[in-house]
């Protein structure tokens, strides 16, 4: 089929049960999908991707761009713009900020009425807002963003078909306890998965948890791939650890945390990292495998490696 739904529009993630994303729960069709469709566009709040041969028929113009001026100078409190209306067309605006905001807001102005938009955001820094323009009058409208925190250093506003689909740069944040364990230990075609890349060399005696963990980007992610770890818990309660991944530059990482059972011997955890799809969309290269409260006593990582899976 040359369209897929591949979910819908939401700042809660409805896409899952049990703090379980539908993309890990099904991995063999969400690789599927990540490997012969990108995402597209967002239509009446669904996220609507193409297949790989089928032609890009959007088009996205930048209509208005703020940028903030170089300190010291003065930021201002509120940025006003004045953008001309096209009704055959939507809007989208991108908010760059220094940092996450308190509060954020977008008002559009126009003789009929005022419109104020919810953000949605992708990071700590980015937050887009789709402009619901439908029924507006006249051929232009003021567009405001508010800027009382003074945190804002970029504003574009965007005319396009179609809006474009924007969720996929969010970077995820997973919880899913003992589910590596249970992969780690039960699931039998693990162990006849192929083994590409094996850390054990960055793993030295005297750190708990290696500080970083360096892979090739061109590792083959045809069939998916599975971030093994062996670890041991030597206290008697259970601790979590988190694994990171992300590209050679930047500080953005998609996070799993899960749930290291207490044992003195190392325990085999599987986390199907190919589930997301920032596994394909990045260069990725390195990992990060930290513990949830800062604290890693007890814990001990002898080996990491990626196989590809089955």
């Amino acid at each position: 089929t040359p369209y897929l739904v591949f979910n819908g529009l939401n700042e809660q993630l409805y896409d899952g049960v049990d703090q379980v994303s539908n993309t890990l729960r099904h991995y063999r069709m969400a690789e599927y999908f990540y490997v012969h469709y990108k995402p597209y566009v967002i239509l009446d709040g669904l996220c609507l991707w193409r297949r790989n041969n089928v032609p890009d028929h959007n088009t996205v113009d930048t209509v208005y761009r703020f940028k903030k001026w170089p300190k010291p100078l003065i930021n201002p409190s509120k940025i006003i713009s004045k953008s001309s209306y096209d009704s055959t067309k939507k809007y989208l605006v991108k908010i760059t900020f220094e940092r996450r905001p308190q509060h954020t807001q977008v008002k559009v102005f126009s003789p009929e009425r005022t419109f104020t938009g919810s953000g949605h955001f992708v990071n700590d820094t980015a937050c887009y807002f789709i402009l619901k323009l439908s029924g507006l009058k006249g051929n232009s409208f003021h567009l405001q963003c508010d800027n009382q925190e003074g945190l804002i250093s970029e504003v574009t506003l965007m005319e396009c078909k179609y809006i474009p689909d924007f969720t996929v740069q969010k970077y995820q944040y997973y919880s899913i306890r003992r589910l590596p364990y249970i992969w780690g230990t039960y699931d039998k075609l693990l162990p006849e998965e192929k083994t590409l890349f094996d850390g054990a060399s960055q793993i030295t005696e005297k750190d708990a948890l290696p500080p970083i963990v360096n892979f090739p980007e061109t590792l083959d992610k045809s069939s998916g791939n599975t971030f093994v770890i062996y670890c041991s818990n030597t206290t008697k309660n259970v601790q979590r650890l988190n694994l990171s991944f992300g590209p050679r530059t930047g500080h953005l990482y998609t996070t799993t945390e899960f749930e290291v059972i207490p044992s003195d011997r190392p325990q085999k955890y599987a986390l199907r990292v190919s589930s997301n799809y920032k596994w394909y969309s990045e260069k990725n290269c390195r990992a990060f495998i930290w513990a949830s409260n800062g604290d890693p006593t007890g814990l001990k990582v002898t080996g990491v490696k990626i196989t590809k899976g089955k």
